[in-house]
């Protein structure tokens, strides 16, 4: 949800991080909504502008990656990159990060793992809207701390 990630971008960027945001040409959608619950915060813009190996490129040299359950989480991971990765309708003991460094975020609710893409118990995602965007934001401050980022 693009509000939920914006605030955990606004309490990253209140900390002293830089925010890039990344996606494919078809996440548009999802940018402009994300930029407008973002607006006044000072974020990088890259959806639609790189392709697999630039992005892979760029995500090595961030301090950390903020993502749900998706391909460029797996890239963040195999270029080394620490994953703060946020889970809902699929399983991370299955899909998560391999390695070292990162942290998964999760809904601790008896219906999931479902595999649904939407759920069946309410009209919104229960599972990714039960993730706090604070305890996002803090592991995300400690991946960055961690790696050897520095916060202001």
């Amino acid at each position: 949800e693009p509000a939920r990630f914006a605030a955990v971008a606004r309490s990253l960027v209140e900390s002293g991080a830089r925010v890039l945001i990344t996606g494919a040409l078809s996440d548009e959608p999802l940018r402009d909504a994300f930029m407008h619950e973002a607006r006044g915060v000072d974020i990088v813009e890259a959806v639609g502008r790189f392709d697999l190996f630039e992005l892979a490129a760029l995500i090595e040299r961030c301090d950390a990656y903020v993502t749900a359950d998706s391909g460029p989480m797996h890239i963040a991971a195999a270029v080394g990159t620490p994953v703060v990765a946020l889970f809902g309708p699929t399983d991370p003991a299955r899909h998560g990060p391999v390695g070292e460094g990162h942290t998964v975020a999760e809904a601790s609710l008896p219906c999931r793992p479902c595999y649904r893409r939407s759920c069946r118990i309410r009209d919104r995602n229960l599972c990714m809207g039960s993730i706090e965007p604070d305890d996002v934001a803090s592991r995300a401050r400690r991946a960055i701390a961690a790696d050897g980022g520095r916060l202001d």
